[in-house]
């Protein structure tokens, strides 16, 4: 029953989301690299969160890939405004 019961809300929540997987990534890349950037900063506070330690180049690349998605999409985008204006 319960098995049914977690398929169907995840079947649901994919249905939600569709279209959206690639912005919820470049999101998740994004606050992975400013974690990293919040380790670097205080590592004996967040030392207790079992975080992954991430050096500033790893902590910049994830931001700067996450950034990268969204200018990806953004000009994606575009060009489809683009096509639907010339049709």
């Amino acid at each position: 029953m319960t098995g049914k019961l977690l398929t169907n809300l995840l079947r649901w929540l994919g249905t939600r989301l569709d279209g959206k997987k690639s912005y919820i990534g470049a999101i998740g890349k994004i606050v992975m690299g400013l974690m990293g950037l919040a380790m670097i900063m205080f590592p004996d506070a967040l030392s207790s969160l079992g975080l992954p330690e991430l050096s500033f180049d790893e902590s910049l690349s994830l931001i700067l890939g996450g950034y990268a998605v969204f200018s990806g999409i953004q000009g994606a985008g575009q060009r489809a405004a683009i096509d639907k204006v010339e049709k």
